[in-house]
């Protein structure tokens, strides 16, 4: 396929097949050509991967509420600099597609078919996606089933009109020719394509045996901690070897109880930062709401009211402060704290080892996360001991532990949190106080899965 010719090209690649370094070649040999270049992600860690990346909520304007209309429209318009910027690209690369609403892509090609004056796909541009069907999809909120398939690429007018290849081999294993690697591989794909057979507890059906060719079992919370965690308390001070490592959850409250458990742990002293809340008036309301129950609200991606922080705790950035380097998702090590600032160094990622600033700023939530307008102000950071699986995706470490007491909820989720690192030996997984460890559920839609060629 040649940038002359357009058209649209989905990679679909696994972890360990060298998606990053194939995107990045491409769009090195390009720019070696004198030729224009983009390269964007649908996530903000996932951007900083790719050599001048962005994200594409950025590159491309795209709204960040699609709820609001069914066909939702990019503010780039014909004419202007950034219009002339993608009418005058050779290729446009866009990573981790499989997260992004279709109501995105389809907004976008919408606006390279104004920017080309061209009524194709895409305006004709060589666009080429890259993703994994088996990781998690598109987020719809207290969505079902259906409709989350129904928000994915999949199911777009778009993917009519594009041309599939695969990157099946495991690079980890072929450049270190280590046959354990190419085993976990192996495991992990009978994982993500729903293909390991099933226990069934209850009326559920859905449950798995997870054995040691994907990771070892943990038979108590603490256990998992300590499997993980070893001697954190003189061990915390290494910013590398904290870095490595975390937990995975599937529930925001079981990350929560995990960061805080394991804050006690380090020495120093305790510092707690109160956010200040309120609400917005427009005019148009009246709603008066005391401030407790305001300080009370946890809300997804938005910081906690008390902020319980210490210097040498891990934290990830919730807002793009300063793209590329500060995004949503970057993962920092405290050094420094003050009043209304603090100092963190880059524990991951192309930046790694760099000093930054973070301030409190204004955060507001969604206007589909509450049923009025609110303002919290707080620094856009939360403790990242743990994590969600979803906000993991696309991160790599050295030891993960997965705590899923509360089972996995979601397409892809066991896939994603299994696939954190590269051996089974450095994955641990605690799956409650039960009868059965090592049993635990694995959510596969399979309507979403690409078929094999």
């Amino acid at each position: 396929m040649r940038s002359s010719e357009g058209g649209v090209l989905f990679i679909d690649a696994c972890g360990g097949t060298g998606k990053t370094f194939l995107l990045n070649l491409t769009l090195a040999k390009i720019r070696s050509l004198k030729s224009v270049a983009l390269a964007v992600a649908s996530s903000g860690i996932a951007a900083t991967l790719l050599d001048g990346g962005k994200t594409a909520h950025s590159a491309f304007k795209i709204p960040l509420d699609l709820s609001k209309s069914d066909y939702p429209s990019c503010s780039i318009n014909r004419g202007t600099a950034k219009a002339a910027v993608i009418k005058n690209a050779k290729i446009i690369v866009w990573d981790e597609v499989t997260m992004t609403h279709k109501k995105a892509m389809e907004a976008v090609d919408r606006m390279f078919r104004d920017i080309m004056e061209r009524d194709v796909v895409f305006g004709g541009k060589l666009v080429v996606l890259c993703g994994d069907f088996r990781q998690t999809l598109p987020v719809v909120r207290n969505g079902n089933r259906a409709e989350t398939v129904s928000a994915c690429l999949k199911t777009s007018y778009i993917w009519r009109s594009i041309q599939i290849s695969h990157l099946r081999q495991n690079m980890r294993a072929l450049i270190h020719g280590d046959a354990n690697a190419q085993e976990f591989s192996n495991q992990l794909l009978t994982v993500g394509d729903g293909r390991k057979p099933n226990v069934i507890i209850g009326n559920v059906c859905d449950y798995i045996t997870v054995d040691h060719k994907l990771c070892k079992v943990i038979n108590s919370l603490e256990n998992l901690i300590e499997s993980v965690y070893p001697k954190l308390e003189s061990k915390y001070l290494d910013t590398k070897w904290l870095s490595s490592r975390t937990i995975l959850c599937a529930r925001n409250d079981d990350k929560s109880t995990l960061n805080e458990q394991l804050l006690e742990k380090l020495d120093g002293p305790l510092k707690v930062y109160l956010s200040i809340d309120s609400i917005m008036h427009d005019g148009s309301d009246n709603i008066n709401m005391p401030t407790e129950v305001l300080n009370a609200m946890e809300m997804a991606g938005v910081p906690q009211h008390r902020l319980c922080l210490k210097i040498g705790a891990p934290i990830m950035v919730l807002r793009s402060l300063d793209a590329p380097k500060v995004v949503n998702g970057t993962r920092c090590i405290i050094t420094a704290m003050y009043p209304n600032l603090i100092e963190a160094k880059i524990s991951s990622g192309k930046y790694k080892g760099e000093s930054v600033l973070i301030p409190r700023i204004p955060i507001i939530p969604s206007e589909t996360e509450l049923a009025f307008r609110m303002k919290r102000i707080q620094f856009p950071i939360a403790l990242c001991f743990s994590m969600t699986i979803n906000k993991s995706q696309g991160q790599t470490f050295e030891c993960v532990g997965l705590h899923l007491a509360s089972p996995v909820f979601s397409h892809g989720q066991l896939y994603v949190a299994l696939s954190r690192v590269g051996s089974p030996e450095h994955v641990y997984l605690y799956s409650g106080e039960s009868d059965s460890p090592g049993v635990t559920r694995n959510v596969v839609y399979g309507e979403v899965l690409p078929s094999p060629t």
